[in-house]
């Protein structure tokens, strides 16, 4: 009996294997017939590329003479062996990672890649970093002795010491801490009350201020008792971002457009503060609507005709939501689904909130607005025909298929109490940070099976087991405790609503040194119900400005879009409004793309042809934003020409220094980043070019002064200066259409000028100064977002705000 069931086992699991092999081998190739590659390619591509073309390889390798891999604990097999062959046969690598920080094994992180890296080099030198600038040392030797209950450190492996040195503790509280309660909502009022007494006790930011989750549902109590206490919080659990009430506005009102039959969206819209269905009126529109077997919109129809009876309030509702859509369901046969999107928000005035925010809250809805569009417009161009029609059952068949982005990128605030998981909390410091929900049944907690588990003979992991799992945990606890730059608390209740009272984490007394007290007292049934309360609403903040010691990124196109008009700055790099392509931008990128791709194959020793030079241009050609095919022709064959005269004369020209090169250096607490195009060695010194693809005509002399004009070319030499601590000789603006060249050399007064001009602009980009001052019309005309913009002088009537209509 036993070993039927066993073959019975082996053959369930062998058929199991075989479907998911079969399902392996269809989705590949259905990647290869339509030409794309998904994010885990990009790794087993370039290995491939590396093992079977050595000429390739061999150019690759020459690209990267010393390679530097931080996090290195988090690397996977794939990337350790790209990394390996890289190397060859300079050998010129440094890994920086701590195996007590390796927290990302379901992702495929592997502490393996230690032993591998030591065994691929052997004459390898080992070096720890102990010193610690962030934490206090009580907290540091609390986190110590956690983490020296995990087997297999590399502490012991190497023989070296791990123990951090950092700051003095300090005598007035302790560094490391338990607050126990009985119940989870108590757990949640004491640390709310924490916060609220010591904003004011040590005048503390919100911001210092981290709830580190294990799970995201664990945030809710303690969002709620923030709120009721009107302190505001910054969560990056807050669902993925299809499930923002923002977006789902966004998604019922394409749907309601697309699907006028679908009483779900209508009815969403409906609900909504854009026309606020009285609810009576819309419980009886809504058993209406199923008695009949009618659409919710048709019912709406009749109540707008007065067919049916209602209130005023609702006739209104039903009048404007019934117009509004059969007016935007006309415009959809006309605009994409992006340009449709725009004029929704526009008309709605949905999108003047965004763009004026007076909160925290609203940005962030903002920039979850912002991501949508992009992603809309980013679906949008894989279909033959971008209207609402189409797209919207294209959307629904994505999220069928498993698309379901994050919302907008979590970044820690200074002016909210900021809660995440404890995953999101690396590489981020905190004042003070609790841990919250620390229970045996939470941290540890239950490993979880892989989904999809390999075949034994595939599997590079090892088979998941409770000691690897614990042993994963308590690096999580020790990255948790790590966050903390003053004050650590480990929180934990004996009630969550469960059947069984929760016990202290087992991480609790290892890293006090002293077991938990355990506390008693009776389950009650408030906090099983209290599971099932409404979601908190966010308590708002005023808008953040950085502070003088806070680090600011900006670059050339950033800083110059802030001279132009501060609100161009805020739309485009603040909320990152997406615009639609135009001719100058598809025509620019293409050009940029080929003289790329050539440089760097010039660079790398190769002869590239024309022929090839404009195969790369072809490639990076959009056929969108076009007035007509006939401009769409006249500026492809424009670049066409532009590259054959380039061709020609970079026959007489040397192999350049750098190509496409990044860089980075800081001005203050100014970082300041760009890419030169290209880098040439002359004679006399370093000669730094700048692409520029628009037209002048021949012997003009506007290339001269375009570069005497320059800010780009000072700022390019400036970051050259800084980086490479040489001053470029010259400096120099090459326009490929007409061959043009204009050029400048840098000198003290003007690096001094430009220094001063990114300090300044900083200055005002941390104090949130983005009122609109562009310098004059033809700025608002060539403004990607005149056409939404309140402030445009390109707007008919003062203050009007225009609809935005892209093409």
């Amino acid at each position: 009996m036993g070993d039927s069931l066993d073959a019975d086992v082996k053959a369930d699991e062998a058929a199991s294997h075989e479907e998911l092999a079969a399902t392996y081998d269809a989705y590949t190739r259905i990647k290869e017939r339509h030409g794309v590659v998904d994010f885990g390619d990009q790794i087993a591509l370039t290995l491939k590329l590396l093992r079977d073309h050595a000429a390739a390889a061999a150019r690759l390798r020459s690209r990267f003479r010393y390679i530097l891999v931080d996090e290195f604990q988090d690397t996977n097999d794939a990337q350790f062996e790209l990394l390996r062959l890289l190397a060859e046969p300079h050998r010129n690598i440094t890994v920086v990672g701590d195996d007590d920080q390796s927290i990302f094994a379901w992702r495929g992180g592997t502490l393996r890649n230690f032993e591998r890296f030591r065994e691929a080099y052997p004459d390898h030198r080992t070096v720890p970093l102990v010193d610690n600038r962030r934490s206090p040392q009580g907290l540091l030797d609390a986190a110590y002795r956690l983490i020296s209950k995990n087997p297999d450190r590399l502490e012991s492996a190497l023989g070296i010491d791990k123990r951090l040195r950092g700051r003095p503790s300090s005598d007035e509280i302790a560094d490391v801490d338990h607050i126990q309660k009985v119940s989870g909502a108590e757990e949640a009022e004491a640390v709310a009350d924490f916060i609220a007494n010591e904003t004011v006790r040590r005048q503390r930011r919100y911001g210092d201020f981290a709830i580190l989750v294990r799970n995201n549902a664990d945030a809710t109590g303690f969002l709620h008792a923030l709120a009721q206490r009107q302190i505001p919080t910054h969560f990056s659990g807050g669902g993925q971002l299809y499930e923002r009430p923002e977006i789902r506005l966004l998604l019922s009102f394409l749907s309601a457009v697309a699907l006028p039959s679908d009483s779900r969206h209508v009815y969403n819209l409906a609900v909504s503060s854009l026309y606020a269905f009285p609810a009576d009126d819309l419980a009886r529109a809504m058993e209406g609507s199923g008695r009949r077997q009618k659409p919710l919109r048709e019912v709406f129809d009749e109540i707008a005709r007065g067919a049916l009876p209602a209130s005023e309030a609702a006739v209104a509702a039903a009048t404007a939501l019934c117009a509004d859509l059969e007016d935007y369901a006309a415009r959809a046969t006309e605009l994409t689904s992006a340009a449709l999107l725009y004029e929704f928000l526009d008309r709605s005035k949905l999108l003047a909130r965004y763009l004026d925010p007076d909160s925290a809250l609203v940005e962030e809805q903002g920039r979850n607005v912002a991501k949508f569009l992009r992603l809309v417009q980013s679906a949008g161009r894989a279909l033959a025909t971008d209207h609402a029609s189409f797209f919207v059952p294209h959307l629904e068949l994505l999220r069928e298929a498993g698309d379901d982005p994050v919302a907008a990128d979590f970044e820690a605030s200074r002016d909210q109490v900021n809660v995440l998981s404890v995953h999101k909390a690396k590489g981020l410091e905190f004042g003070v940070v609790f841990l919250v929900h620390a229970t045996d049944e939470r941290l540890p907690g239950q490993a979880r099976l892989d989904a999809f588990r390999l075949p034994d003979g595939l599997g590079r992991m090892p088979a998941p087991d409770r000691e690897h799992h614990i042993a994963e945990e308590r690096r999580l606890a020790y990255v948790a405790m790590t966050r903390a730059k003053d004050v650590f608390y480990f929180t934990s209740a004996i009630d969550y609503g469960f059947q069984r009272p929760s016990r202290p984490s087992r991480f609790i007394g290892e890293a006090l040194g002293r077991e938990p007290s355990r506390m008693s007292g009776p389950l009650r049934v408030i906090q099983e119900l209290q599971r099932f309360q409404r979601p908190p609403g966010q308590a708002d903040a005023p808008l953040p400005a950085l502070g003088p010691d806070d680090v600011l990124t900006v670059s050339y196109e950033a800083i110059d879009d802030y001279q132009r008009c501060a609100l161009l700055y805020r739309f485009k790099h603040v909320l990152q409004i997406p615009v639609l392509p135009t001719p100058q931008m598809t025509y620019g990128l293409a050009l940029h793309e080929a003289v790329r791709d050539f440089l760097r194959r010039k660079r790398e020793g190769e002869s590239p042809t024309l022929a090839e030079l404009q195969s790369v241009f072809r490639a990076a050609w959009l056929a969108e934003g076009f007035i007509s095919p006939a401009h769409e022709s006249e500026r492809f064959q424009a670049g066409l020409d532009s590259l054959r005269r380039f061709f020609e004369d970079e026959r007489m020209r040397p192999a350049p220094e750098l190509v496409e090169q990044r860089f980075s250096f800081m001005i203050g607490n100014d970082r300041v980043v760009g890419r030169w195009d290209r880098v040439d060695r002359a004679a006399d010194g370093s000669v730094v070019i700048d692409y520029k693809a628009g037209a002048d005509e021949e012997g003009s002399g506007r290339a001269q002064r375009a570069a005497n004009e320059s800010l780009q070319l000072r700022l390019y030499a400036l970051a050259h200066e800084r980086v490479y601590r040489e001053r470029p000789v010259r400096a120099v603006l090459h326009f490929l259409e007409s061959g043009e060249r204009g050029s400048v050399m840098p000198t003290d007064d003007s690096l001094g000028a430009v220094r001063a001009l990114v300090t300044a602009t900083a200055t005002r980009i941390r104090a949130r100064e983005f009122a609109a001052n562009p310098k004059g019309l033809r700025t608002c005309q060539q403004c990607p977002y005149h056409q939404i913009c309140p402030s445009s002088l390109t707007a008919p009537t003062a203050g009007a705000v225009a609809v935005a209509v892209p093409t």
